[in-house]
């Protein structure tokens, strides 16, 4: 056993020594082996290659291939510094190595514009997109995944994040994603940490303007989903997300312009809705909020021409409304 890590040992090295000199041993990328304890046959596959197309990407995906072939099983694979790629080729095609591909690690893919990779992934659980300057979105949708982390940094002018079923997710961290004008989550059941920040080393956030969170159950459950989002948000879209009243961030989006709160669930009026002081539009939709309030007054809070003070008074006709309803429900 001994000898046999030692060889793996040396293989390393030279693979190593063969990349700082540009001379591939094995086409575009190369294997070694990933110490998992004494478990032999666990690999991680680099691929790097400054020069790769997508059509080399997807060949060496097909059987025989080099990336289509092998006994061994592929647990990581990181595709960094393949500047000629704008996509990546459906990477299903690790199925058939193996189904075990766990973690998956795009980085410094500099002509890259899109990404969706889960296709055909059922045991990935970590997805890392990072300094990727051309990115501009990221689809992401699959109910037959395993991801619960996704990480996102350093992508400046990606615009559009859109996930969309991933039952599974558990942590959302976008970093240093300046350019960001619409992050689009909904049916992600188990969401329960979602950070939106900014690198030190990076230009301050521009503005995120629209955040939609749909489906999120988790929130019934405070403080369980953790939401950190820029303080010059605009709008914010939440619908049928229960335990809307406990996400007390909302309150210190002191730039908040636009509101939309959807669904049954939300039954009982946020404190901090109180604590916008931009605030000229709220939407209040199938939601018992506004049950027995006119139609002008919730309309005034609505128009394209609305104000803070439209906002208010809607706001205080409901608490009013609840005030009645509590002393109706008192023996």
């Amino acid at each position: 056993m001994k000898k046999l890590n030692l060889l793996y040992f040396i293989f390393f090295i030279v693979c190593s020594v063969r990349d700082l000199f540009g001379n591939p041993l094995f086409g575009f990328c190369h294997y070694y082996h990933h110490s998992d304890g004494d478990t032999p046959g666990y690999f991680s596959v680099y691929v790097r290659d400054e020069d790769i197309t997508y059509a080399q990407f997807a060949e060496a995906l097909k059987p025989g291939g080099e990336l289509g072939t092998g006994s061994g099983v592929i647990r990581e694979l990181d595709i960094e510094n393949c500047s000629n790629l704008e996509a990546l080729p459906d990477l299903s095609g690790l199925l058939r190595v193996n189904s075990s591909l766990i973690e998956l690690h795009i980085e410094n893919c500099t002509s890259l514009k899109t990404v969706s990779v889960l296709r055909g992934l059922p045991y990935l659980q970590e997805l890392t997109i990072a300094r990727c300057p051309e990115l501009e979105e990221i689809r992401l949708s699959s109910e037959e995944t395993s991801l619960f982390r996704l990480r996102i940094r350093d992508c400046p002018k990606i615009k559009n994040i859109i996930l969309h079923k991933l039952p599974l997710l558990r942590e959302l961290h976008i970093d240093g994603c300046n350019c960001l004008k619409l992050l689009d989550a909904s049916e992600l059941p188990v969401l329960k940490e979602l950070y939106i920040y900014n690198s030190d080393f990076s230009p301050r956030f521009e503005i995120l303007d629209y955040l939609q969170l749909r489906e999120l159950w988790q929130l019934r459950q405070p403080p369980h989903l953790l939401l950190r989002v820029p303080d010059n948000l605009n709008y914010l879209y939440l619908s049928r997300c229960k335990g809307v009243r406990y996400l007390y961030q909302v309150g210190e989006l002191k730039h908040l312009k636009g509101l939309f709160l959807s669904g049954p669930e939300i039954d009982e009026l946020p404190d901090w809705l109180l604590l916008l002081p931009e605030l000229k539009h709220l939407y209040l939709v199938d939601t018992p909020l506004v049950k027995g309030i006119s139609e002008s007054t919730i309309m005034a809070a609505t128009d394209a021409s609305s104000t803070h003070e439209d906002v208010l008074r809607l706001l205080y006709v409901i608490r009013e409304k609840e005030a009645r309803q509590k002393l109706v429900r008192v023996p």
